[in-house]
């Protein structure tokens, strides 16, 4: 596709919008703003007029910037309660991230009938350029598009006025009906980014690839609080934007539109390397052996090894060995009137390491203890 080539006409209002083809017929939608931001419910309501079955799994509160991660993922427990938001829209706050919205959403309440597109969205900000790397609503849809689902995230959306989300909605309504959506495949999505106009000022929408703009900064030394030191960082530049690009054709009053992939595997490189030899380092560890000594101090004795010093934080302090106990067995091995106890006990010991477990038998004045050690290194 032809970087700045028309992609639909954009209408602020209701004429002129392009002939719909199918809508998708199960939509989940999320956002990174919060379940309560207008511009979701402006989408939701969207889509359900235009006959869809509208699910929403977004966050209970604001968690921009969190790209992918998804911290009720890893923990493997959503809290959620259903909201309220309309006629044919069943919506869930989540208590996570825009990702973790996602994943309770494909494998719970739809888990039997995944949904057919995920849309991101809408939200302020524009993620163009080198900014949606950082985004939760890029994240929301780079998540879904590597579950395997058809998935946009649309950005840059102005708070006010309240009555321009519809007409932004009704576009992206449009949109994910015309061929860039409804012929996508995971694992690419689209990425949709407004420029900073009211929408009665926007011109249209292009296909247009992202500015990989290189800022010039230095970080400088400015405070100090106490062990804390406080830096600075001061843009010095930015470079020009280049024709065609995001930034460049929403400086110009479009919405940019981009085709993204999940992934940064270089195969082809990849590949190469593997049929090299010398790419990579010998794996040859020298790793220490573990040390979980048992940490007493002993001397012979008529009775067996007497105790004389506990070692703090040892094995022998864990198990409560005290100065003046007496090792009179060690597993089946004897210590009892024994020319050198403590060389018994030290052989008994011989190829024990850390996990192994010990058997003890201990004098303590006239009772005798019987200790399980299962850290024991000699």
């Amino acid at each position: 596709m032809a970087c700045g080539a028309l992609l639909t006409f954009w209408s602020s209002g209701v004429q002129a919008r392009m002939q719909p083809s199918e809508t998708p017929a199960r939509i989940l939608i999320t956002n990174d703003n919060g379940i309560e931001d207008g511009r979701l419910v402006a989408l939701a309501e969207a889509f359900a007029d235009a006959g869809a079955e509208v699910w929403v799994a977004a966050p209970a509160e604001n968690r921009s910037g969190f790209t992918n991660y998804a911290p009720a993922t890893g923990e493997g427990v959503f809290r959620v309660k259903s909201v309220i938001m309309g006629p044919r829209i069943r919506a869930y706050a989540v208590d996570g991230s825009p990702a973790d919205s996602v994943v309770f959403a494909v494998t719970g309440p739809m888990r039997d009938r995944p949904p057919t597109l995920v849309v991101s969205g809408m939200n302020g900000g524009a993620n163009a350029g080198e900014s949606w790397i950082g985004s939760g609503t890029v994240g929301a849809a780079r998540t879904a598009a590597a579950i395997g689902l058809r998935a946009v995230a649309v950005s840059g959306v102005p708070s006010r006025p309240v009555a321009h989300h519809r007409a932004a909605a009704d576009w992206v309504v449009d949109l994910v009906r015309a061929p860039i959506v409804s012929e996508l495949q995971a694992p690419d999505y689209v990425t949709v980014s407004f420029p900073e106009l009211p929408l009665d000022q926007v011109k249209g929408a292009v296909l247009a690839p992202r500015a990989n703009r290189f800022v010039d900064a230095v970080a400088e030394k400015d405070g100090q609080s106490g062990e804390w030191e406080t830096w600075t960082l001061k843009p010095l530049g930015i470079s020009e934007a280049t024709p065609g690009e995001d930034m460049e054709v929403m400086s110009r009053g479009f919405i940019a539109v981009a085709t993204m992939r999940v992934g940064d595997m270089e195969l082809d490189r990849m590949a190469a390397l593997a049929r090299r030899a010398d790419v990579l380092p010998s794996w040859t560890p020298a790793l220490a052996a573990p040390s979980c000594p048992l940490g007493v101090g002993v001397e012979d004795a008529a009775a067996g090894a007497r105790v004389f010093q506990v070692a703090p934080d040892g094995v022998a302090q864990a198990i409560g060995l005290k100065s003046g106990d007496i090792l009179i067995q060690v597993d089946e091995t004897n210590l009892v009137g024994l020319d050198s106890p403590v060389r018994t006990m030290s052989d008994a010991l011989a190829g024990k390491s850390c996990g192994s477990e010990v058997a003890l038998r201990v004098q303590r004045n006239d009772v005798v203890l019987e200790l399980t050690v299962r850290r024991l290194r000699q």
